[in-house]
């Protein structure tokens, strides 16, 4: 017996829902090169900055047999030079030039890519072309990097069962096609690794002819061209072979997997059907599966968490995503995870009938509509960056794609039309279910159109003031575009600060309530978290399903959060539909209700995330750090709570706790996008104006870190994780830029930085060491992480030490402090790209008290710090006898 899905399109109503202007994603310029390598190209011009990207078509399918995971390495090996550059000098030069990157791989593509000022884009354009055809490789850094990428599964696959177990089910899904192995690749796969092979693979796939290149910023096509004849087009095209693979015959039985771990104390229910990609079954389809996802299983208000959630009470999430863009079959994948004492059998039962049910009785009008509008709405979201249109096109143009199947995405998906038959059979399906403990967060649908996933990786007020400081990005000397930075003065006097970019209809706002978790008693862990969650669950005469109904059905993204030291919240809507938002985030701030019915499904998703995450190693280190730390603080609390602490909390704690932490005395807020200072002043009352004046919490006291010790905690996985740090550097003391320089070189700049370079550049013991400074209000941080084979925590700790001691001791070089203040200064307008990062931003301005014009001044604290600040800020602030190390494994050689 088997199940009939039958989905149909009618183009015919394209015409009635979008004008062909009106569904453009992001109109891009399209050319190709002599060599057959294709250019994208898409206009940006809300800062003078780029981000450039080579696309490859290959990824892990197309792996040699035995070799899987044989493109994942690779990619980390177009790192280590050319005939021209040394191994490294790729990525100091990127950073010298004051640019990011990063490459990502997946079963079908790989890319690489760099985000930097757009009068360095030649100097990326040239140095990517020339390791496109001049890699070249010696054991010497080939065998130190398989190592790396054994540690990189260690702590990606190896140390998480979650991982584990959707490693497995892939396996069980595929029957024949290399999508059942995974990414990185199988262990003793990785191990037998050469340097033949990564240059055999090298020299088969990467061809410019086999490659897409896009370039996403303040440029156009006028101005690509040039550059990209003069770099990749003087490489001649190759004979690439064809991306054959083997077929998936028929699957006609279920396979179940189960994973156990003793590890995991969160069972959780995954369930994936094959099927057809876009490429292989075409847009329409593709997008009804997509619509069918998310009716099913996209949001709070969909069927499945609708039903198993909040009505019959059985899960404590449940969801489902496809994933279309992809070369050949994929998967459509739901998820659930029980509440305490619900079977795992119970749920998938459950689980069928709401299947079945979609199935048999179909959907209604207006639910698919609704579907419609918030798909939609990620082609307005989308275009709110730089990367996100370039992974679009990427993944979109290495899938058998065209730029037609993302311009036309949103007429397209308004043209769709749903329909199911079927006949009384259990569909046929990889069912998998676990005692291991899967992440709902890896099972998040994609929300960008086409499915791209990376890997599988700034006027006067109306009765109000305005005061302007203009933001200067500045390259080489030349100031190329300015954006102004406003702060605005409500009416009722609330302050917020405002960058006007007007470029796509929609905004982002970004606010913070100064408090958190520092004021929960040891009794009452987890209740900054918990009233956090539950303020967008109901509001006035709203319950949850109507209020939660109200922002997806209107696309509106409303998030509230929680650490030690903040309460924080997240808006972002539609330009149409801003008034609606304001009114929703209003009600959630002055009324919340927090019924009965949301208040035990948040403490049910809680739980379950606390169980989910009791045996993993980084979760357990770090709570470990801050427990050690801060024996008789708050701090020393687990932000997010204790399983029975969360057990405990009430109505009355979490109506108590929002009383006190939502104040307008307490209050930040950060807004970018199409919204001017006229419209927002009045906005702010509205919004904001119902809360309390001032917040009647105490103060919370001060406190040391204590350090100068070991712990180990004992768990039996294949690599341990560190966390270590002591404490920091005041955000607002006027040493602090000289010591967030002094964190770069230590371990803040990627592989810049002293601890990357000794532990996992020259040694191979890690996939990442690193260090950060933490303004935690009560107590400032300094702190890091690295994780390793058991046998190596020892010297890894070892390193960390010598190098905290040797910039302890000045022993900095001018040459480091230049590559470091190059960087710091250049990246700066990177962080400006997005409207939701610049409302972060301008929010963070206002929080530390920075003033309206820190965007101006910054990168000058940063130009003015010396090497004799630096070594003296260095000296006082880092002190490897005072460290506290945490490691969670089972080290040899380390003793707690």
């Amino acid at each position: 017996m088997t199940t009939r899905i039958l989905f149909a399109t009618a183009l015919a109503t394209a015409a009635a829902t979008a004008s062909p202007a009106e569904a453009r994603m992001f109109s891009p310029e399209t050319f190709t090169l002599d060599n057959g390598m294709q250019v994208v190209v898409v206009t940006n011009r809300r800062a003078p900055v780029v981000s450039h990207w080579v696309w490859y078509k290959v990824g892990t399918a197309d792996s040699p047999a035995g070799k899987s995971g044989l493109p994942h390495f690779l990619e980390h090996l177009m790192f280590k030079g050319t005939e021209t550059l040394e191994p490294g000098e790729f990525s100091r030069t990127v950073a010298r030039n004051g640019g990011t990157e990063n490459a990502m791989t997946s079963s079908d593509f790989t890319a690489y890519f760099q985000n930097i000022a757009k009068d360095r884009l030649e100097v990326v354009m040239r140095m990517e072309a020339d390791r496109m055809a001049n890699l070249r490789l010696t054991d010497e850094v080939v065998l130190p990097e398989r190592d790396v990428i054994l540690e990189e599964r260690r702590s990606r696959v190896d140390n998480d069962p979650s991982a584990r177990l959707y490693e497995q089910m892939s396996a069980a899904q595929y029957l024949n096609h290399p999508y059942g192995d995974p990414i990185i690749g199988w262990f003793h796969e990785i191990e037998g690794y050469s340097r033949e092979d990564a240059l055999d693979f090298y020299e088969t796939w990467y061809a410019p002819n086999n490659a897409v290149l896009i370039v996403v910023g303040d440029v156009d096509a006028g101005e690509v061209r040039p550059l990209a004849e003069a770099t990749y087009g003087q490489i001649p095209a190759a004979a690439v072979p064809a991306r054959d693979r083997l077929d998936e015959p028929p699957q006609e039985a279920a396979r179940r997997v189960v994973l156990e771990d003793a590890r995991v104390a969160q069972p959780t229910l995954a369930r994936t059907y094959l099927a057809p990609s876009q490429n292989q079954a075409g847009w329409e389809t593709a997008h009804a599966l997509d619509l069918f996802a998310e009716i099913l299983g996209g949001g709070t208000t969909s069927r499945l968490y609708r039903e198993l959630v909040v009505d019959k009470q059985l899960a404590a999430s449940a969801g489902a995503y496809y994933r279309g863009n992809a070369l050949d079959a994929t998967t459509l994948r739901l998820y659930a995870t029980p509440r305490a004492g619900v079977e795992l059998e119970e749920l998938e039962t459950a689980l069928d009938a709401v299947v079945r049910r979609t199935l048999v009785e179909g959907v209604d009008a207006d639910e698919l509509e609704r579907a419609k509008t918030r798909m939609q709405a990620e082609s307005v979201y989308a275009r709110d960056s730089l990367g996100g249109a370039a992974r679009i096109f990427g993944a979109a143009l290495t899938t058998g794609l065209d730029v037609e199947d993302v311009e036309r995405w949103p007429e397209r998906m308004a043209a769709v039309e749903l329909r199911s038959s079927w006949n009384g059979s259990t569909p046929p399906h990889v069912r998998c279910s676990s005692r291991a403990a899967p992440s709902p967060g890896c099972c998040g649908r994609p929300r960008a159109p086409i499915g791209a996933r990376p890997g599988d990786t700034m006027r006067n007020v109306f009765l109000g003031v305005v005061m302007t400081t203009t933001l200067a990005f500045t390259s080489s000397g030349d100031a190329q575009s300015a954006a102004s930075v406003e702060e605005v003065v409500s009416p009722g006097g609330i302050h917020a600060y405002l960058l006007h970019e007007p470029a796509v209809p929609m905004l982002a706002m970004s606010f913070l309530f100064e408090g958190g978790a520092q004021y929960e008693t040891a009794e009452q862990a987890g209740l900054a978290r918990m009233t956090a969650a539950l303020l967008d669950e109901g509001a006035g005469d709203m319950d949850s399903q109507a209020f939660r109904g109200a922002l997806e059905d209107n696309a509106i993204r409303l998030s509230f959060d929680a650490d030690r030291d903040h309460l924080t919240g997240e808006l972002r809507t539609l330009t149409a539909n801003r008034e609606l938002a304001f009114d929703l985030l209003r009600q959630a701030l002055s009324a919340p209700r927090f019924d009965a019915e949301p208040i035990e499904r948040i403490r049910a998703q809680i739980q379950a995330g606390l169980k989910r995450r009791l045996n993993d190693p980084n979760v357990i280190s770090r709570r470990s750090f801050f427990a050690t730390a801060f024996p008789e603080h708050s701090y020393g609390h687990p932000a997010e709570g204790r399983i029975e602490t969360v057990a405990e909390l009430d109505r009355d704690a979490l109506v108590a706790f929002t009383a006190a932490q939502l104040a307008r005395d307490k209050l930040h807020i950060g807004v970018a996008g199409d919204i001017t200072a006229e419209e927002l002043a009045p906005a702010l009352d509205r919004i904001f104006g119902e809360l309390p004046a001032s917040s009647p919490a105490p103060d919370v006291a001060a406190v040391e870190p204590a350090g100068g010790r070991t712990v180990v905690e004992n768990q039996a996985v294949p690599q341990s994780v560190v966390t270590f740090g002591h404490g920091g550097i005041d955000r607002r003391d006027p040493d602090y830029y000289a010591a967030y320089v002094a964190n770069y070189l230590l371990g803040g700049g990627g592989f810049q930085s002293r601890l990357m370079q000794e532990i996992r550049e020259k040694r191979g013991l890690a996939y990442g060491a690193y260090s950060y400074l933490l303004d935690a209000d009560k107590a400032p941080l300094w702190m890091g992480g690295v994780a390793t084979n058991n046998e190596d925590v020892a010297e890894s700790i070892r390193l960390v030490r010598e190098q905290v001691a040797s910039v302890a001791a000045g022993e900095i070089t001018p040459d480091e402090l230049d590559g470091a203040k190059t960087f710091l200064t250049g990246s700066f307008p990177l962080r400006l790209t997005s409207n939701a990062q610049v409302a972060q931003l301008l929010r963070s301005m206002s929080a530390q008290g920075l003033g309206r014009d820190y965007l101006d001044r910054r990168n000058g604290y940063i130009e003015a710090v010396t090497l004799d600040d630096v070594k003296r800020v260095a000296g006082e602030l880092f002190d490897p006898d005072d460290l506290l190390f945490v490691v969670v494994g089972r080290p040899e050689g380390v003793e707690g």
